[in-house]
């Protein structure tokens, strides 16, 4: 599972949950549990080229690339490589 994919379906359930606690009070409940239930989907994305984790916090993550650090450091260096020739 991508961290796109994670983030976007963290805010398709966060929003409907918060606008019906608004009305019940009591879905704050489910808002309790959903939040750690999406950090342990963050902390099991991989990233698409070596299969490398992201860490739990992201901290291995790219945003510009959206791969991992290496993955990343590698295609600096291949298209770095190519400009010169």
């Amino acid at each position: 599972m991508t961290v796109k994919k994670v983030v976007l379906g963290f805010i398709g359930t966060f929003f409907p949950l918060s606008v019906l606690a608004t009305q019940l009070p009591g879905i704050m409940v489910l808002i309790v549990f959903a939040i750690p239930a999406f950090v342990l989907l963050l902390s099991q994305c991989r990233c698409e080229g070596c299969r490398e984790g992201y860490g739990i916090f992201l901290q291995n993550l790219d945003l510009r690339t959206g791969k991992c650090l290496s993955c990343s450091q590698k295609t600096k260096k291949q298209s770095g490589v190519e400009k010169q020739k």
